[in-house]
This record gives structure tokens, C-alpha cells and sequence, in this order.
């Protein structure tokens, strides 16, 4: 086999195979221009083969417009020599899902939920971008070194946004045993048949069965249309209820009775890990009525409303450099920094060192969509967690100080925004042109300071 690998693919070093599939065959190779490692795909199909050429491009689009830490990056793409490739992120000591579905390999519950937490996160921000996957499998879904979740093989994604569909490809596609009972009927697909394939795939892990098995495709076909999977505890007893429940409702047939978006997948599996790791972590110490007082965010709450907060807040721990949120993920909690300092990054840039008392979070209260920032412990840092979910069961006065509280940091980051802004554009052209201000006044500072004063109004009402 060594002896058919190329020296080089266009400007990409080879230096030896690392995968092979129906679509390709995948090297690890070496940018000389960059310095990094990279992994290159080719084409091993007839070029002149047009439906195969057709998943090729269409992977290469699809997966060159998204750019998400859970979802393998692709970098470059062409043409060489007659052979079609595409270069992407290299995943140091990758493996794939696959290796966990058996029995004797069966990974700890949270862990389980922890990457099924990642792969909802990620699926949501395709989806929300109008990519459905189609294929997700545990074959598709790589763990680096270090356990990270990378979703790879965007070969027979269907865009729904797409304005051409030169590259789309339609019929049946994906792999049967992990179709949705609309795929397989080749209905019209949503991002909810995503959602059942990610059920089987929790099924699996967690079992190490199929939730629909047969003794041959045709046999399980038939299942997944008709009938439910055996429960979870036939297998396990030590499944909880909650995460049964979780399994169960991304395994519904009905679409009304299934999760409707990845988004509200990642928010039940999210509850489960939160209670996880912090139970797990009994060095961190109890919050407690004399810390709150400490801390400005909470200087106009009484003992009785701070008491409440106490009910469901919690203290959590990260390590220097640990990321606490990333771009593309649903926010669940504010937090308010105990200890510690913390930076917010934008496309590797640092905009912001939040200190003792500094709060965020806020993007997840006031909206439904997700970070658009990269999050990190600068520190060893210490956070105080408030649940939104919590947030929206408390009394009606606390909801209202919570609201005015973030409203007063938020109008003052909007002063130093508008300061900044000012002499950046002051004695140049541009201050002068209307439309420039224009933009300047309705940026997105301040549609969010904007949706958080609604919010208030909504409250009040």
C-alpha cells in the first residue's frame, strides 16, 4: 500500500495513510507553508463518475462553511493531477465512537453524556445554519487524544439553504441501521431526523445494543418505522430515569413528540452533566449569604431574595486555560467570577479579562441562540452558576433584580463601547458619514442591550 501513497498532494506533504473509506482514502499530511499537520482526503472514485464527484463537492462546501471546535475544519480543497481532494483539521490519535458501542468497552454515564452534550451543540449550530447531516454514526463522530468530540463526513449533508443544487445530492443517503423513520420513508427531512440518529447512537453507548436490530437491514428498517426499542434497563440498571427519558423522547417516530432541536437536546443532557460535575467536585467550597453580599451584582437583594438565588446556585472550579464556553454552544447559566479572571475571546482575539465580581452569561438569558464567543479560565478560577431554567422558576421580584442587575453592567460595557467607538472614528472621514454612524447605533452592542431592556418590559408585564 506504502508503495501507491504520493509524495505530494498540490502543496501538502504526505507522509503516510491514516483512513479509508467508500468516499476516499485519507492521508495525514504536512503544510510546508503553515507548519501544521493536516489531514488530506482524495477522491479514489473515476472522476468522470458524476454522483460520486457530486458527495465530494458537496462535502467540501458544506463542511468549508462551518466552523465549530466540535466539527472537523476543512482548510483548502482542489484539484491535482486528476485527483480531487480536500484538506482538513488533523485529529491527533483520533478514534471514533465505534470502538465504545461494544459491550466490554462501554464508557461511564457521564462521559456518554457528556459527548452526546457536544455533538447536540454541534448539530445545532449546522442545523441552525441549514446543513443537516444525514449520516451521523459513531464511525463519523472522532475523540481526539484528550476525548474531545469532532463530527467529520458532511459527504451526504443536505442543505436546506442552498440556492443551487448542483451539488446536493437526494434519494436515499446515510446508513440504515441510524435513519430516522422519515429517512427512510425519503420524506422531507428536518434537523429532528439528526436528532433520531444521535438516540440511537446514546442507545448504543449506553447498552452496547442496537435499538433496532434485525438480521438484515430490511428487518431493521421495518423496526425503526414500527416499533419502539426494548428498554434501556433490560440492559443496565444503573441507567437514572432522567437519561432514559432523554433516550426515548430523540427516539420518537412522531416528530411532535420528538426533540425539536438539538438545541433543547443539549439543554436536558446539559442539566444532567452540570449536576454531575459539581457533585463530583467536593473540594469546591458551598456558597454561602456572606459571599453573595460581597459581590455588587447582588448589593440590592434582601437576605430572603439572596436565600433563593442560594437555592440553586452553585460554585464551579476550571483549571488555568480551561475553556468554560465555547463559540457555537448553548448557554445555560450566568456566572459571576468569584476568583480568578476570565477571558473572552473572539476568532482567537482577546476582548475582554472579566476579574472577581465580573459577570456573562447573559447571551443565553436574553436569546435563543448560541455563543458567539469563545470563553476561557485565565486563572484558576472559581464561578459562581446560576441555572436560566432556575432563573425562570424564582420568585417574580428576584427574576426583576436579576434583569436590572445585568442591565447596569450591560449599560455600562455599552458607555465604554460607545467611548471606544468615538475615538476610534474621531477626526476621520468616515464620523462624518451618516451611515457610518447609522451602524455605529444599531451595532450589535446595542440590539443586545436592546433585547434585555424587552425582556424587563416582558417581566413587568
Amino acid at each position: 500500500m506504502s508503495e501507491n501513497i504520493p509524495k505530494k498532494i498540490s502543496k501538502y506533504e504526505i507522509i503516510e495513510e491514516i483512513g479509508r473509506g467508500n468516499m476516499g482514502v485519507v492521508y495525514k499530511g504536512y503544510d510546508t507553508y503553515i507548519k501544521r499537520h493536516v489531514a488530506v482526503k482524495v477522491a479514489t472514485k473515476n472522476r468522470n463518475d458524476m454522483q460520486y464527484k457530486r458527495l465530494f463537492q458537496n462535502e467540501v462546501q458544506v463542511s468549508g462553511n462551518l466552523d465549530h471546535q466540535n466539527i472537523v475544519g476543512v482548510y483548502d480543497a482542489g484539484e491535482d493531477g486528476g485527483l480531487f481532494f480536500m484538506v482538513m483539521e488533523y485529529v491527533k490519535g483520533a478514534t471514533t465512537l465505534r470502538k465504545y458501542c461494544a459491550g466490554i468497552n462501554l464508557m461511564p454515564v457521564d462521559k456518554v453524556m457528556e459527548i452526546m452534550y457536544k455533538c447536540a451543540n454541534a448539530l445545532y449550530y449546522a442545523h441552525e445554519r441549514g446543513i443537516i447531516h444525514r449520516d451521523i454514526k459513531p464511525d463519523n463522530i472522532m475523540l481526539t487524544d484528550e476525548m474531545d468530540v469532532k463530527i467529520a463526513d458532511f459527504g451526504v449533508a443536505l442543505s436546506t439553504k442552498c440556492e443551487t443544487s448542483e451539488t446536493q445530492v437526494s434519494g436515499l443517503m446515510g446508513t440504515p441501521r441510524y435513519m430516522s423513520p422519515e429517512q427512510i420513508m425519503e420524506w422531507e427531512l428536518t434537523a429532528q431526523s439528526d436528532i433520531f440518529s444521535l438516540g440511537v447512537i446514546m442507545y448504543e453507548l449506553l447498552t452496547g445494543k442496537m435499538p433496532f436490530s434485525g438480521k438484515d437491514l430490511t428487518t431493521a428498517a421495518l423496526k425503526i418505522i414500527s416499533e419502539d426499542p426494548p428498554p434501556i434497563n433490560m440492559y443496565r440498571q444503573d441507567i437514572s430515569g432522567y437519561i432514559i427519558d432523554i433516550v426515548t423522547k430523540a427516539l420518537k417516530k412522531e416528530l411532535q413528540e420528538r426533540y425539536q432541536s438539538c438545541k433543547e437536546l443539549a439543554e436536558d443532557i446539559g442539566k444532567f452533566c452540570s449536576s454531575c460535575n459539581v457533585s463530583k467536585k467536593e473540594e469546591e467550597p458551598s456558597l454561602k449569604l456572606e459571599t453573595l453580599k460581597t459581590i455588587d451584582l447582588f448589593k440590592n437583594f434582601s437576605d430572603d431574595e439572596l436565600n433563593e438565588i442560594l437555592s440553586f446556585a452553585s460554585v464551579v472550579n476550571y483549571a488555568a486555560g480551561a475553556k468554560i464556553v465555547g463559540e457555537g454552544d448553548i448557554i445555560d447559566s450566568l456566572y459571576v467570577v468569584l476568583e480568578g479572571d476570565v477571558i473572552i475571546r473572539k476568532k482567537d482575539v482577546s476582548i475582554v479579562r472579566l476579574k472577581s465580581g465580573g459577570c456573562f452569561g447573559e447571551h443565553g438569558f436574553l436569546t435563543d441562540s448560541a455563543s458567539t464567543i469563545d470563553i476561557f479560565a485565565g486563572t484558576k478560577t472559581s464561578l459562581i452558576r446560576l441555572s436560566i431554567s432556575r432563573i425562570e422558576k424564582a420568585g417574580v421580584k428576584c427574576q426583576l433584580l436579576i434583569a436590572k442587575a445585568f442591565i447596569k453592567i450591560l449599560t455600562k460595557r455599552l458607555v465604554k463601547t460607545s467611548n471606544d467607538y468615538a475615538k476610534l472614528y474621531k477626526n476621520t472621514p468616515e464620523a462624518e458619514d451618516s451611515k457610518i454612524t447609522g451602524s455605529l447605533t444599531t451595532s450589535g452592542v446595542y440590539d443586545h442591550e436592546k433585547k434585555l431592556l424587552d425582556s424587563l418590559k416582558k417581566s413587568k408585564t
